[in-house]
């Protein structure tokens, strides 16, 4: 008797064992191989479909292992103790670095060359820690197909970032949910506004940190030159009229109609859509679960036949940078990036102003709405992201704990002048009033250039035939919408 029942604990044992293995092996399934399994001469759009359709398969086998996982994580093994993890950073974490985490190096996907502030950042880091950080560069445009190469061909970065252009590719296909212990989640450190709007049913796929140019140098705003409005006639500068509370549409069109009316382009913009983000709306909307279509909100129609009507009586171009910088334009509707130092747009590359007037007669206002008091500021809000397949988790938590925090930077020197580091501070405050442009991300998740599509036919239409145009696309962007949706639920 004694005997049976050791036996049959045995077994028990033997039982729980093996589960365990196949559980471990079934979440194996559901990342990306770099194994004989994925061909080198498939694209980065089939292995990305690769990935989402293991991803459906292994759901509920997925969530079952992040729980696990999650669980598991949030303990330290310490002799024959057992200690709980923090969720918060200690005060000197770059001196408590584990040794194992020390000894991998910190891969980087950058979609540029760093610049001047952020290579200095990452030259402190490694200075301070004695760790290695390799960076791939790539483009813009293909920053998501490079990220998803990578992966497969079992190189994963350690580090991406993410923005509303990429999202929600990136989560759905390239990221995985943030360990609240690996990236102390709870620490007010970070920006959870931001971290929100890449969040998936409860799930953080990001990290985010307020008013670090990595994270906020997408903030739109206008950018004008004092001396090329004097020459429209413009008496009171937009910065002057912010200040009174007076800068809206009325009087940034003011400017347009005089610029236009001295043969002077009166708006150069980087994102036709910026009208229909200042009024807090967009084609689509997110809360956190799943994507809607939002072309039916009235203050679409209101905000694109406003633009339609200032573009059928000034002239109103796209990015002209060469005429910004001669003078011969009045507004300049742009990212914030362009108003620090390491922007090519006021300066060259060895840092000389390339601008009428010199570095001191550039301003800028956050951007117009209806009223001042209304006014959203377009934000393609950005956050750092952990992919699948990464090496150093932790390593990257750490980084990015580092290379975000502001206090870590020359602050005072990142902004061409004083005047757009006061406008920055506004528009990147938190009680600003912000409106997260996810459109670009989700419309185009489907058919590439989709979302630029729409915004141009709408520009070069008329007041009369808006509300027809923005009636044309409403159910050309639902099957991406659905697409994503199907993706997100798969999110546990």
């Amino acid at each position: 008797m004694i005997f049976s029942t050791s036996f049959k604990k045995f077994a028990c044992l033997v039982a729980l064992l093996l589960a365990l293995v196949m559980t471990v092996c079934a979440c194996g399934d559901t990342e990306v191989s770099s194994t004989d399994e994925t061909s080198s001469t498939e694209s980065a759009q089939e292995q990305a479909e690769k990935i989402e359709t293991n991803e459906s398969e292994q759901s509920e086998t997925q969530s079952t292992t992040d729980n696990t996982e999650s669980k598991q994580s949030a303990v330290a093994q310490t002799g024959n103790n057992t200690q709980t993890k923090s969720t918060v950073w200690e005060k000197d974490y770059l001196k408590n670095i584990p040794k194992d985490v020390k000894n991998k190096e910190i891969h980087i996907l950058m979609w540029r060359n760093y610049d001047d502030a952020e290579q200095k950042l990452v030259d402190n880091f490694q200075k301070a820690t004695g760790m290695k950080i390799r960076t791939t560069i790539t483009t813009e445009s293909e920053y998501t197909t490079k990220l998803i190469s990578l992966i497969s061909g079992g190189d994963s970065p350690d580090i991406c970032y993410i923005s509303t252009d990429t999202f929600p590719s990136i989560v759905t296909k390239c990221a995985t949910p943030l360990d609240a212990t690996v990236f102390r989640l709870d620490d007010s450190a970070w920006y959870k506004p931001y971290m929100d709007c890449f969040k998936v049913n409860g799930r953080y796929f990001s990290v985010a940190m307020n008013k670090t140019p990595s994270c906020e140098d997408t903030n739109h705003m206008i950018y004008y030159l004092k001396t090329t409005l004097k020459k429209c006639g413009v008496t009171t500068t937009p910065w002057e009229l912010y200040k009174q509370g007076k800068w809206n549409w009325a009087a940034q069109n003011d400017i347009i109609k005089k610029a236009s009316a001295k043969g002077i382009t009166g708006l150069s913009m980087h994102s036709y859509d910026t009208y229909m983000y200042s009024m807090g709306t967009g084609f689509v909307k997110y809360d956190g679960k799943q994507f809607t279509n939002n072309m039916d909100d009235p203050n679409v129609l209101k905000a694109w036949t406003e633009f339609a009507t200032v573009s059928s009586v000034g002239t109103v171009t796209s990015w002209d940078f060469q005429n910004i910088a001669a003078g011969k334009v009045a507004l300049f509707a742009s990212i914030s990036y362009q108003g620090l130092r390491a922007s090519k747009v006021f300066r060259d590359a060895k840092g000389n102003p390339t601008v009428q007037g010199g570095i001191e007669n550039i301003e800028c206002v956050p951007v117009a709405g209806p009223t001042q008091a209304t006014a959203y500021t377009p934000v393609m809000a950005k956050g750092w992201v952990n992919p699948k397949n990464s090496k150093n988790p932790e390593g990257a938590a750490y980084f990015l704990r580092y290379f975000l925090d502001i206090s870590n930077t020359d602050y005072e020197n990142l902004f061409h002048n004083n005047q757009i580091k006061e406008v920055y501070n506004e528009i990147c405050s938190k009680n600003a009033k912000k409106c997260i442009t996810y459109g670009n991300g989700v419309v185009n998740y489907i058919e590439s250039g989709l979302y630029k599509k729409i915004v141009t036919e709408l520009k070069f239409s008329t007041p009369a035939n808006i509300a027809k145009g923005i009636n044309s696309y409403k159910k050309t962007v639902n099957p991406a919408l659905k697409q994503v949706n199907n993706a997100f639920r798969r999110i546990k």
